[in-house]
């Protein structure tokens, strides 16, 4: 259970939409309080001497290590399928140079995103009515992306 009040504020920053926010996410901010508590139970012990206290907490720091290892395994795979994914998805197909007609509209619609604002480029690129045209249009020059809005 969470017990710090800026661990439950981290926790409810995260989105429903998460795969992690209902199980490991609360296991990873369990784990240092878990250490506390059995930190502060060896510090109480009276039948150990300073050495079998040292001791005794080495052990349970070694695996509060282990079990935060053993959490942020989930975290690794979906970063590197993830990575993967992104990598598959950022190779575009490549534009048939020949066909005039399509480069002057690809063209058309970079100029039209140069006037855009940002929040109106992000609306045509992400949004639910996003333009496919306007995407390959823009995603075929890199530089069309980071173009400030030209208007006074």
């Amino acid at each position: 259970m969470i017990t710090h009040l800026q661990n439950l504020q981290l926790l409810q920053q995260i989105s429903d939409g998460n795969p992690f926010k209902k199980t490991l996410v609360p296991a990873v901010f369990d784990i240092p309080g878990d250490f506390l508590k059995d930190v502060e139970a060896v510090a109480v012990r009276r039948d150990l001497s300073v050495e079998g206290k040292r001791t005794e907490v080495q052990k349970h720091l070694r695996r509060a290590v282990r079990d935060l290892r053993d959490v942020v395994k989930p975290f690794d795979e979906y970063r590197s399928v993830t990575e993967t994914m992104n990598a598959k998805a950022s190779k575009l197909p490549p534009c048939d140079k020949t066909d005039l007609v399509g480069a002057l509209n690809r063209i058309e619609f970079r100029n039209r995103s140069c006037a855009m604002t940002p929040g109106q480029r992000a609306g045509k690129l992400i949004g639910p009515d996003r333009s496919i045209a306007f995407l390959d249009a823009v995603l075929e020059y890199e530089g069309s992306l980071v173009v400030r809005n030209r208007r006074p």
